[in-house]
């Protein structure tokens, strides 16, 4: 099993990264953030439902649980197969503005933020996933965890297509996958990472330490991204500047 998962985390994060770089070529600029918050969705949903009927397949025996699992992963190839290259411009794109409008709710946050700026929400959102982290730490009965997902979900449902356009829109066309595998990269780091710590505090201190002490961390990304975007924006524009004096 252990072998098994070495091979498929090397193969999921290469699926993610070239999935996530195939999309962005074949959403308008003007609609990105949509777009991805679209294609997170799949991944949002997934995780809510695959657990259950995961298990729920387990309970039968663990043959149909990998035979189900392996006609998923064939029609995904299949999928993947039919799909258009984003740089030829002869051939229908599968994934085409009907299919964005259906998808949640059409969109209305994702094209939100297209109309007023990534900042605008991105902001409001880490806000929203240090309150719902808070809301952990202070109490941890029913109400409070509900509450905490609700508050938590919207921050980070917001915060994650947002910033994954973000970054997208401010790389060249040929490095989207580079970008993309970073960004995974430092989610699953942080997950994994975030995991260990977390129920080393928990054993030791307790809940409400750890999701207080996450509660900081999570507080941390205002200003680590109003630092990075600044310097984003100064690295961006010397090349402009240094065009305009030739």
């Amino acid at each position: 099993m252990l072998a098994l998962a070495v091979v498929h985390g090397c193969f999921w994060s290469g699926l993610l990264a070239a999935s996530a770089a195939h999309t962005t070529e074949l959403i308008p600029e003007q609609r990105r953030a949509e777009g991805i918050g679209v294609w997170g969705l799949s991944t949002i949903a997934a995780v809510a439902i695959a657990p259950a009927a995961g298990f729920w397949l387990y309970d039968r025996s663990w043959a149909p649980l990998c035979a189900v699992t392996c006609a998923l992963n064939l029609g995904l190839a299949g999928i993947a197969y039919a799909t258009t290259d984003a740089r030829a411009p002869s051939r229908e794109p599968f994934w085409n503005r009907q299919l964005l409008r259906r998808a949640e709710g059409e969109g209305r946050i994702s094209r939100l933020v297209d109309r007023v700026g990534h900042r605008k929400v991105l902001l409001p959102a880490l806000v929203s996933i240090a309150i719902g982290l808070a809301l952990l730490a202070v109490d941890g009965t029913r109400a409070w965890l509900v509450a905490a997902a609700v508050v938590f979900g919207v921050g980070f449902g917001c915060a994650y297509p947002v910033f994954a356009a973000l970054i997208m829109s401010s790389v060249d066309g040929n490095r989207r996958g580079a970008a993309f595998g970073g960004i995974l990269a430092a989610f699953d780091t942080g997950i994994g990472t975030g995991s260990l710590l977390s129920g080393w505090l928990i054993g030791r201190s307790g809940y409400g330490s750890a999701f207080g002490i996450a509660t900081a961390l999570a507080l941390l990304a205002l200003p680590y991204f109003l630092f990075a975007e600044r310097r984003l924006e100064r690295d961006t524009s010397l090349p402009m500047l240094a065009e305009g004096a030739q």
